[in-house]
């Protein structure tokens, strides 16, 4: 999600600075642009995570026989298969959104980078809080945490490897996701202005 994301705003950034997007937005709107490019670099990083499974699967059939052995408690449900998809993917339009806004609205990669700390600082916590999450999936910290948008893709998800949550929490972070996603593509909107 990480990657993609200043992949995204560093795509934005180039394509604003050698003047492409220029010519660009004579046959598209900057809507459109940006969905293609949001989606276009999505596409790439689900493409690169089946390809590392499968070349895992291929080449590492030693090492997942080893891990599996370590890992014997470890039941995979297919609410863990279902919603790994749905988190990455809303995960990741939330944070391109983001990272689109802000390569839109900088004019060089040192001010882009000096400003990227406050998009990847809600992932750096969300790592920081996954083993707590993960130990007492049910605390009221665990709970709270895992329904905020910037932390939800990864803290729910770990709620659900853990313990699996009442639907309505489950519910209640996807509509709250999908509304922080909207809110970011307002915020893209705007950021279309200064293009």
């Amino acid at each position: 999600v990480l990657m993609n994301g200043i992949i995204v705003m560093r795509s934005v950034l180039e394509e604003k600075n050698s003047r492409v997007m220029e010519v660009m937005l004579a046959t598209v709107t900057p809507k459109e642009l940006m969905a293609g490019k949001i989606v276009g670099v999505g596409a790439v990083g689900l493409t690169q995570m089946a390809i590392w499974g499968i070349a895992a699967t291929l080449f590492g059939g030693g090492a997942l026989a080893a891990v599996g052995r370590m890992a014997e408690g470890v039941h995979f449900t297919p609410a863990m298969i279902i919603f790994f998809p749905v988190f990455y993917l809303l995960g990741y339009l939330l944070y391109a959104a983001l990272s689109a806004a802000l390569g839109a609205a900088v004019n060089s990669q040192e001010e882009a980078q000096q400003w990227q700390f406050f998009i990847i600082m809600p992932l750096m916590a969300s790592m920081i809080l996954m083993m707590p999450v993960f130990s007492s999936p049910n605390s009221t910290m665990a709970v709270v945490l895992s329904l905020v948008p910037f932390f939800a893709p990864v803290l729910m998800y770990m709620r659900i490897i853990a313990q699996q949550p009442p639907a309505w929490q489950i519910a209640l972070c996807l509509a709250l996701l999908i509304a922080a996603i909207y809110g970011a593509e307002l915020g893209l909107g705007s950021a279309e202005l200064i293009l």
